[in-house]
């Protein structure tokens, strides 16, 4: 009798032990992924960041960063754009008591094509909306008309980067005008305007400075 219980004692374990080992070969197998491959893709991830922060740096256009002042760049082969710029005035001193009224707009619509890299055409017309009542020194009108059109022809020297952070610019500006800014009259006034436009990084990609020389000889 206890030989025979030795026996399913025994029995009894070693079935134990075959669920266990089966149990064991049956349960899934997480893989791991090497240390090179994430080390790699890591790697991978920070180089295509690097790229896509030099890119942002590259797209940065100075042309029109400064407001009035233009920056040096001109843009490249195949490149067009389409500007609309107004020219606000409002506000002068009256003559006289009652009311009084001092309103113009000057507006450009411009479009600018680059038949070569770093030079640049921009053929434009103006238009001038004007309302003046009771101010000092300038008669009483109310009109809208066409203001002449001008051509500008730029070209750019040196194109600004982080090794090399000046950007210099040439503008030629010819244009005719129908009527006088300050006064609205009437007339007929050529006049050529030569640009020397030039910016600087001060900080690479973050700050700039920009500045223009003008030269504006007037017939008319």
């Amino acid at each position: 009798m206890i030989g025979h219980a030795l026996s399913a004692g025994r029995i009894s374990h070693l079935a134990v032990a075959l669920l266990l080992a089966s149990a064991l070969a049956a349960a899934p197998v997480l893989a791991e992924e090497p240390k090179g491959d994430k080390a790699k893709a890591s790697s991978n991830s920070g180089s295509a960041g690097k790229d896509q922060k030099s890119d942002q740096q590259k797209d940065v256009d100075t042309e029109h960063l400064f407001g009035f002042t233009e920056g040096s760049d001109a843009g490249e082969k195949g490149e067009q754009e389409v500007l609309v710029d107004t020219i606000s005035r409002f506000g002068k001193r009256r003559d006289g008591p009652g009311p009084s009224t001092c309103r113009v707009l000057n507006t450009r619509f411009a479009y600018q094509f680059n038949p070569a890299d770093r030079f640049s055409v921009e053929l434009s017309a103006f238009g001038d909306l004007r309302r003046q009542r009771n101010i000092a020194d300038l008669d009483d009108k109310a009109f809208g008309t066409f203001d002449g059109v001008s051509v500008e022809l730029k070209y750019q020297f040196l194109k600004g980067s982080a090794e090399q952070p000046l950007g210099l610019a040439v503008e030629l500006r010819p244009r005719f005008t129908r009527v006088l800014p300050v006064e609205g009259h009437g007339a007929n006034v050529f006049d050529l305007e030569s640009l020397l436009q030039l910016d600087v990084q001060v900080v690479p990609g973050k700050v700039w400075y920009g500045s223009n020389v003008s030269f504006e000889p007037a017939a008319g």
